[in-house]
């Protein structure tokens, strides 16, 4: 696969959608307004004081769920980085790859640059990006869509365990926030120079979410964090659309379906 234009605008997908949160989910904040709030773990608010969900929170979520999955198929020449991994050998992450070919290359112009960049990066990091390639998928922050006469948030227990002895360890009590299940999040994700294998592969992604193979949020181990979305409308803008001020077209279940085909083609192929 030849690499995407990495200066200019083609075309852009814009998916509008909904995070329906299945079961309870906490997202906690970085602490700093944690004094505010009668609890031990409060969860992140926006300057308004909703609660909201870090749209860099559910990409890790969705780039996880979607390495996972491509880790899971046989397919020969098909890899997929670790992104922690700083040895050499196959499992090296793309980050140290490009790092290393940029060492044996001394003087290389931008379009050599990006083009190593792409050679060394795996199927995710093309989607997402690494240190040397950027993202080509952009998540905004999910506001809160506010239920008529439900509260926002409610607080929870927790306990410690010992492990030894596997019961409650004595002094380790607390409490956590926590946005009730139910609960509605604006979706909004956008998709620049996408293939259609690539949009068919983000679309199987946030499919993981309805399936519990991807959560938002901490606390998973106790049930929370399962969610599922509810695509609203997938609009695909080119140069033309902008200079006019017009919407784009919006993309019906043929092009959806036609996109899921394209991505069992290239990343499975003739894979068990």
């Amino acid at each position: 696969m030849s690499p995407p234009a990495h200066d200019r605008l083609l075309q852009r997908y814009s998916i509008r959608a909904t995070l329906v949160c299945e079961s309870a989910v906490h997202v906690g904040s970085s602490g700093a307004g944690a004094a505010a709030f009668a609890t031990d773990m409060p969860v992140a608010r926006d300057g308004r004081g909703r609660p909201y969900l870090p749209g860099a929170s559910l990409r890790g979520a969705l780039r996880s769920g979607i390495e996972s999955l491509l880790r899971g198929v046989d397919r020969p020449g098909q890899r997929v980085c670790d992104p922690f991994d700083k040895e050499q050998g196959a499992g090296q992450s793309c980050s140290e790859r490009v790092n290393q070919a940029r060492k044996d290359r001394q003087t290389l112009s931008e379009a050599e640059a990006f083009q190593l960049a792409w050679d060394n990066s795996c199927e995710v990091c093309k989607l997402f990006g690494h240190s040397f390639l950027a993202s080509r998928v952009r998540l905004a922050d999910l506001p809160l869509e506010p239920l008529p006469g439900a509260a926002l948030t409610y607080t929870r227990d927790g306990v410690g365990l010992d492990r030894d002895l596997r019961t409650a360890a004595r002094g380790i009590l607390y409490n956590f926030e926590a946005v009730p299940a139910a609960a509605r999040f604006a979706l909004r994700i956008e998709f620049e120079n996408a293939e259609p294998h690539e949009m068919g592969l983000l679309l199987v992604g946030l499919d993981l979410f309805a399936e519990g193979l991807a959560t938002v949020g901490g606390k998973s181990s106790r049930g929370l964090g399962l969610a599922r979305v509810e695509t609203h409308s997938i609009v695909r803008r080119k140069p033309v659309d902008f200079f006019a001020g017009t919407t784009g077209a919006e993309l019906g279940e043929d092009d959806l379906s036609e996109f899921r085909s394209a991505a069992q083609r290239h990343y499975l192929g003739g894979a068990d």
